[in-house]
C-alpha cells in the first residue's frame, strides 16, 4: 500500500517471524489446536487460555503473550488466546474453590486488551488497553490502564475486591461464609450476568474500612462498621468474619 507523505519519514513497522524463530503474524484467526501444535513442535511451550474476543475470534486465536510477530528462543513459554463471547463471562471471571463455591477471578489474562466504545472516532480517547500487571499478594494478576500505570501492586485493577475476606467476592451460596443467594456482596454485579460484561476494583491501596487505607494486615485485622480491628491469626475458631 502506498505510503502518504506524511508518513514518509516515520515508515511503517512489520513484524515479521520466520518459521521456528517465535510466533508468526499470521496466526490471528487460526485453530488453536494447530496454532498450539505447531507451535509446540517448533520448541515451544504452549497454553492455549480463553479470552473475551469479537465475534469473528471465537473458536480461534484472538490473540498470544508475547505478541504475534515477537521473535524467541525455543523453550520459550507463548500462551495463545483462544476467543470465547459473553456466554462465557462466569467462566471467565469466576474461580470455584473446589467444594463448588464459586469466587471472582484472580487470575485476569483473559481480559487484557483494547477496549473502545461502539463508535471509535479517536483510538485515545475511545478507547482503552488493559495490560497484566503484579497483584498485591504473590502469584496473583492484576490489570492496569496502558498510560495509567501505578508502581504499587496495590492499585492494581482487580474482578473483586478481597481486602476484608474473600466473603466479600463470593459469588454463589455455599462454604463456610453463611451467605443466602440475596446477601452475596456482588449479587448485582455484571460479571454474573452473560452480557460480557464486568466491573473492575481498584487494589487493595485505596481507603477501604472507612477513611483507613488497609491491605497489608489484613490477615490479622478486619474491618468493623468503618474502623480496623485487629485479632489473633492464630486462633481461627475465633475468627470475628466481616460485618456486612
Amino acid at each position: 500500500m502506498p505510503v502518504a507523505d506524511s508518513e514518509r519519514e516515520e515508515g511503517i513497522n512489520v513484524g515479521v517471524a520466520t518459521h521456528g524463530q517465535g510466533i508468526p503474524v499470521d496466526i490471528l484467526g487460526q485453530d488453536p489446536g494447530k496454532a498450539k501444535a505447531d507451535l509446540e513442535a517448533a520448541g515451544y511451550h504452549v497454553t492455549v487460555t480463553p479470552h473475551l474476543s469479537s465475534k469473528q475470534y471465537v473458536g480461534k486465536v484472538s490473540g498470544s503473550y508475547p505478541a504475534p510477530g515477537t521473535t524467541l528462543s525455543k523453550g520459550a513459554a507463548i500462551t495463545l488466546y483462544e476467543g470465547v463471547n459473553k456466554s462465557s463471562n462466569l467462566e471467565l471471571t469466576s474461580m470455584d474453590s473446589g467444594d463448588g463455591t464459586r469466587f471472582a477471578q484472580l487470575q485476569v489474562s483473559s481480559f487484557i486488551g483494547m477496549y473502545c466504545k461502539a463508535t471509535v472516532t479517536d483510538p485515545d480517547t475511545d478507547c482503552i488497553t488493559l495490560e497484566q500487571t503484579d497483584g498485591a499478594f504473590p502469584g496473583d494478576q492484576a490489570l492496569q490502564i496502558k498510560g495509567h500505570e501505578s508502581t504499587d501492586s496495590e492499585n492494581g485493577l482487580e474482578l473483586g475486591y478481597y481486602g476484608q475476606s474473600a466473603c466479600n467476592v463470593m459469588l454463589n451460596p455455599g462454604g463456610d461464609c453463611g451467605y443466602t443467594a440475596d446477601q452475596l456482596p456482588m449479587k448485582n454485579h455484571l460479571l454474573l450476568k452473560d452480557w460480557g460484561m464486568f466491573e473492575l476494583y481498584a487494589g487493595e491501596g485505596l481507603p477501604n474500612c472507612g477513611d483507613t487505607v488497609w491491605g497489608d494486615n489484613m490477615f490479622e485485622a478486619y474491618c468493623d462498621a468503618g474502623t480496623v480491628k485487629s485479632w489473633d491469626s492464630n486462633d481461627w475458631q475465633n475468627w470475628p468474619g466481616t460485618p456486612v
